[in-house]
């Protein structure tokens, strides 16, 4: 259903009853059912902007859920709705919190629809509303509010999150003490509101820890212009100086431990037979559940027998090289390629200021360390 705003400055109750027939309200339990510190007190009903507080109210404790403060889409939505008309029942309406301190109603979601239905004197607002359960404290229903306020975007057709207001959230749910600062805590936290992949779920999750806990850093290798990430290459020029084209000989390529076929066919690609290829690991983005050290461990490990897999099986086809011996033991020698080292992640098992090599054994090994 439509609502041209251009003509129409009031929803109407007849259409509010005719989508509360037709929404399938039970296919979002995360929404409507499954909810600490609050629950729903009407599925779908219209409220009075006088009785909301907004974001240009004086009034009232706004606490934006993006760190920029405006939606970077409110343009887009703002023609679309004044185009095509204002959508209802073709996603989960809006989301307000009745205050009892206040006696008004403050938005979850919504900020962009309701800024633009009241800038063109609509005078309500088609939601979804909630209150406090009984017996949840203040602090209880203030952490929900904010959790809420990211993880209901995922139903929010106008909704879109930024891995920068999934750190803020977090970072405040520990400063305001609604979580402890652990690891734990703060996986769950990340988990339960961010909807992006796992990967960078946990590339948040090591970030606010890296800010709680500046004694256990855990570093994700990456693109330095992502949440959380540093550049290896940056790393590994400042540890060993030009990582090309130098005088000593020697070639470093740098590559992820975490796609071993990949990174096989790269290094195959790029390395000169006329000189040392030393390959240097990194190990990502680590997963934020689990044993940390143990999952870089694996990674390098379980990169090492692949790459020897690998170089077996292609062996007979490399003419400038004997190879019959490579892969043998825990030699870490291919030709003229040399699994050389890997990049610290961990400040409680590394000196993550020096690269983690091999001993004798072929077994990671930093001394001091």
């Amino acid at each position: 259903m439509r609502i041209n705003i251009n003509q129409q400055k009031r929803f109407k109750q007849k259409d509010i009853d005719e989508v509360k027939k037709s929404f399938p309200f039970h296919y979002y339990p995360e929404r409507y059912k499954d909810l600490d510190g609050i629950e729903v007190k009407d599925y779908l009903t219209l409220v009075n902007f006088d009785d909301v507080i907004m974001p240009d109210d004086k009034e009232g404790n706004y606490q934006p859920h993006r760190l920029s403060g405006l939606n970077p889409k409110y343009d887009e939505i703002a023609r679309s709705i004044h185009t095509q008309g204002y959508k209802l029942g073709e996603g989960c309406p809006p989301a307000l919190f009745y205050s009892n301190e206040l006696a008004k109603f403050e938005v979850i979601t919504g900020f962009t629809r309701g800024g633009i239905l009241r800038s063109n004197y609509v005078e309500n607002f088609p939601v979804t509303t909630y209150r406090a359960k009984k017996g949840a404290s203040d602090k209880e229903v203030a952490s929900a509010l904010s959790l809420y306020g990211q993880s209901f975007q995922e139903h929010d057709p106008y909704g879109e999150q930024k891995k920068g207001d999934i750190y803020r959230e977090v970072s405040l749910a520990i400063d305001r003490g609604w979580i402890e600062n652990n690891f734990d805590a703060i996986h769950d936290r990340v988990y339960s509101q961010c909807k992006m992949s796992d990967t960078v779920k946990d590339r948040i999750v090591n970030s606010v820890k890296n800010q709680y806990d500046p004694d256990e850093i855990v570093i994700s290798w990456g693109n330095a212009s992502d949440l959380g990430n540093r550049k290896p290459e940056t790393f590994l020029e400042q540890v060993v100086g030009k990582l090309d084209g130098g005088t000593d000989g020697v070639k470093y390529l740098l590559y992820s431990a975490s796609n071993p076929p990949k990174t096989y066919v790269s290094i195959l690609e790029r390395y000169d037979p006329t000189r040392e290829n030393r390959v240097v690991l990194h190990t990502g983005t680590l997963k934020s559940s689990g044993n940390l050290l143990e999952h870089y461990e694996n990674l390098v490990y379980g990169f090492i027998d692949s790459f020897r897999k690998y170089m077996l099986l292609h062996s007979p086809f490399y003419q400038h090289k004997a190879y019959k011996n490579q892969g043998v033991g825990n030699n870490l020698l291919f030709g003229p390629i040399t699994l050389y080292a890997v990049l610290p992640a961990l400040s409680k098992s590394h000196d993550i200021s020096r690269l983690v090599t091999f001993d004798d054994n072929g077994k990671l090994f930093q001394e001091n360390a």
